[in-house]
């Protein structure tokens, strides 16, 4: 049985899929936000091609926020505003597959983000959101509360 401090992020991405979204620093803002409405998601991993050829390296997150505070109340357009141009990329923070839900959190709240990517060997490899790590979290303490109560009831 898992708990959230020895659940890894591996594991998460294996139950909840791999399935990410991303775009390029080059796209359009708008471009970018329409994939985020199209798929209800709160955030795209901006990405360019590996050196090797062989899958995406990221290089910055946009996020709801980025587009908030720096196009809308800015006042530029996001017809023909480059993703690059808002998108955060200092100290992009990321976690491998092997980092716990536990250290996934404390990175999310030091770092005040919802939102960060699974990078393997410069790869990225998934994101992990906060609602994927509170899911988890609710299911864990389900989990052992069934556990308890089928300890206490003689089940095992």
């Amino acid at each position: 049985m898992f708990t959230t401090t020895t659940m890894r992020v591996a594991d998460v991405l294996a139950l909840k899929g791999e399935v990410f979204y991303h775009t390029t620093a080059d796209a359009l803002v708008y471009d970018a936000i329409v994939e985020m409405v199209k798929h209800n998601i709160g955030s795209l991993v901006v990405v360019e091609p590996a050196e090797s050829g062989i899958g995406l390296k990221p290089v910055g997150i946009l996020t709801e926020r980025d587009y908030l505070d720096k196009v809308v109340i800015l006042g530029r357009s996001s017809r023909t505003t480059k993703v690059s141009a808002i998108m955060s990329e200092k100290a992009l923070v990321a976690v491998t597959g092997e980092t716990t839900l536990g250290d996934c959190m404390d990175l999310m709240v030091a770092n005040r983000v919802r939102h960060i990517p699974v990078v393997e060997g410069g790869l990225l490899k998934g994101l992990i959101s906060i609602g994927d790590v509170v899911k988890e979290l609710v299911d864990s303490h389900k989990r052992n509360a069934e556990s308890m109560s089928e300890y206490i009831q003689g089940g095992w």
